[in-house]
């Protein structure tokens, strides 16, 4: 990260608009203002050295700071454990609403969270099934306004440089959440090889997308040969002789599939090739879906004063990653 922000502010060796200001905006995490005194702000240089300018990095400081856009990513990660006969054991779903704005300073930026999203106040609050999104615990960032956002489920916020996370959350885990996959195994024996089917379902809404899905499934020791076919060409089957793993991979899927991919193993013992002792385990990422269905409503925008430089775009993207997805085996 250090060298992106040197890249950014140095020009055929000289330091360029060294302000904490200009820098900001490439910086991924929060920041501290330090304290300056009016000496300081007016020298505005690298380290209080008084260095030139040239026009094409304040061409590209004028055009971000002119750009009028707003970024939003809700990003969802989500737990969850299947046992053998395919129930849901344990799920757990947590996420957050980051924002990064390029607009004007003085603006206010209000975000609207769906009218079912509930917030849970105390143990004892109770919840029931058609309750909408229940969070029972939130974090927010200090530039929220906190009794807005319990009043009206609004993220109402000044806007700074940089990125901003404004929400925290984590669901109650007493309401069921759309997963996005299941898994559906089946073995079969002959004389001399097992055969392992895996059907890996996803079951995302149409306009939603598999980005990258992995299954990784450990096989007993004694397995000495692994053949595999795939259903589709954008999968591809990997097996580790040495860890004895073998690593299925999906990418680019989507909308709700059945992704299948059929395991023909060879041991030297075959009778106890179906000795499995590890779960499967599922990492994916998923791009336009949230399991718990959280979503932003409307993004408006107060006290912008140039709309001379045009509409103020709005980029909002939805995401969920898995965490730990695993489907026991038996």
């Amino acid at each position: 990260m250090v060298q992106e922000v040197l890249m950014e502010i140095m020009d055929y060796g000289m330091p360029q608009l060294g302000t904490l200001k200009t820098i900001k905006p490439y910086i991924m995490s929060d920041v501290v203002m330090p304290k300056t005194t009016q000496s300081q702000q007016i020298i505005g240089g690298l380290f209080g050295l008084n260095t030139p300018s040239s026009a094409g990095s304040l061409i590209k400081v004028a055009q971000a700071s002119s750009k009028n856009e707003v970024y939003l990513d809700v990003i969802e990660n989500v737990s969850a454990v299947f046992s053998a006969s395919g129930s849901l054991s344990s799920c757990s779903v947590s996420g957050s609403v980051v924002a990064k704005t390029f607009i004007q300073e003085g603006c206010q930026i209000s975000v609207e969270l769906p009218d079912d999203l509930q917030l849970l106040q105390g143990d004892g609050d109770q919840v029931g099934f058609g309750s909408g999104i229940v969070l029972k615990s939130w974090k927010l960032h200090k530039e929220v306004n906190s009794s807005e956002f319990e009043k009206t489920k609004a993220l109402k916020y000044t806007p700074d440089e940089g990125e901003m996370t404004l929400l925290n959350y984590q669901l109650t885990d007493e309401l069921p959440v759309n997963l996005p996959f299941r898994l559906f195994t089946k073995c079969k024996k002959t004389d001399r090889d097992v055969t392992l089917s895996l059907k890996l379902r996803s079951e995302i809404p149409p306009h939603a997308q598999v980005v990258k899905a992995t299954l990784t499934v450990r096989l007993p020791k004694n397995i000495e040969r692994v053949n595999s076919q795939t259903s589709n060409p954008s999968q591809s089957c990997v097996f580790d002789q040495i860890k004895k793993i073998i690593t299925w991979t999906v990418q680019s899927v989507s909308g709700p599939q059945d992704l299948v991919v059929v395991l023909t193993m060879s041991s030297s013992k075959a009778e106890s090739v179906l000795t499995f002792t590890n779960a499967i385990a599922l990492e994916a990422e998923l791009s336009k879906y949230c399991c718990s269905g959280m979503n932003i409503k409307h993004v408006s925008v107060t006290g912008h004063k140039e709309p001379r430089k045009g509409a103020i775009k709005r980029w909002i993207r939805y995401a969920t990653l898995t965490d730990s997805y695993l489907f026991e085996f038996s």
